[in-house]
């Protein structure tokens, strides 16, 4: 092997038609802090697991119609979700327990759920993001910044 797959801390596999992680090279990337994916296929994305330690997910415009299985592994680590110009309607209650997430871009997705989410969210997670737009409104990529 040429380098270290243990050693490398970002992947970028954007613009490249893909349809499903490709888990059994990734699997060995035990120190992955950063994962983009962005401009490819996916209708869904599984093996998350697998990045304990994933800081940054960037799965911006692809064809997912809800978040990535496996994204609970990340709970205490996730700190930029972005997610946006896709299809998900729905944002996961377990979310809201992300204490370390400080952004996340969810524009232009037929969210329907934002404003209730948001209100369940613990303090720290009010305090961290910011506003909601209006039930029935897409999201713009700013409504979720540090404060």
């Amino acid at each position: 092997s040429l380098v270290d797959p243990t050693i490398l801390t970002a992947v970028f596999l954007d613009h490249n038609a893909i349809k499903a992680l490709p888990t059994g090279p990734l699997h060995q990337l035990t120190n992955l802090r950063t994962l983009s994916l962005r401009d490819n296929e996916l209708r869904a994305l599984s093996g998350l697991e697998l990045f304990p330690k994933l800081r940054c997910l960037d799965v911006t415009n692809n064809f997912l119609h809800s978040f990535p299985e496996g994204l609970r592994a990340c709970r205490e680590s996730l700190e930029e979700l972005y997610i946006g110009y896709n299809q998900i309607r729905l944002i996961p209650s377990y979310l809201s327990g992300f204490t370390n997430l400080r952004c996340i871009s969810t524009i232009h997705n037929p969210l329907s759920n934002a404003v209730q989410f948001f209100a369940y969210t613990s303090e720290q997670t009010q305090r961290m993001l910011k506003r909601v737009r209006p039930k029935g409104e897409f999201l713009k990529s700013n409504d979720f910044r540090v404060s």
